[in-house]
C-alpha cells in the first residue's frame, strides 16, 4: 500500500466535512463528494478569494442528484491543499450549495487522486 496521508475529518456533521485551504489563504469547510465531477466553491469563497466570476473561464452546466443547474461559472483556482496534499490550477464550479449542508464547497474528482482510499 502506498504511504497514507491522514486527513481529519470535522466531526459532527453526517457527511465527510474536511478543512480545504484554497490558494494558500484560508481554510474553508468541504464536504467529500466523490460523485462531483470537480471542486464546487460557493460564491461567498469565490468573493473571499477576489475571483472574477463575471469573466470566468467558461459557464458550465452542474448536475446534482435532483436537477441540473443553469450554467454556472467555471474559474481556476491557484491551488487546494487536503492536508499535506496540494494540486495547483484547478478549475472549480461556483455554485451555492444549501445552507443545510453547513458548507463552502464540494471536493470532486478532479481534486481526489484516482488512487484515493478512505478509511473511516
Amino acid at each position: 500500500m502506498p504511504d497514507a496521508t491522514r486527513i481529519p475529518f470535522i466531526p459532527g456533521h453526517l457527511l465527510v466535512l474536511v478543512s480545504v485551504v484554497l490558494n494558500r489563504t484560508k481554510a474553508f469547510r468541504f464536504i467529500v463528494d466523490t460523485g462531483a465531477q470537480r471542486v464546487i466553491i460557493s460564491r461567498d469563497v469565490a468573493d473571499t478569494l477576489g475571483l472574477d466570476i463575471a469573466h470566468p473561464f467558461r459557464f458550465e452546466r452542474i448536475v446534482t442528484a435532483e436537477r441540473q443547474t443553469p450554467p454556472a461559472p467555471v474559474v481556476r483556482l491557484d491551488s487546494v491543499q487536503l492536508g499535506g496534499i496540494r494540486l495547483r490550477d484547478l478549475e472549480a464550479s461556483v455554485f451555492d450549495l444549501p445552507s443545510t449542508l453547513r458548507a463552502d464547497g464540494l471536493l470532486g474528482l478532479n481534486f481526489l487522486p484516482v488512487s484515493c482510499y478512505v478509511r473511516v
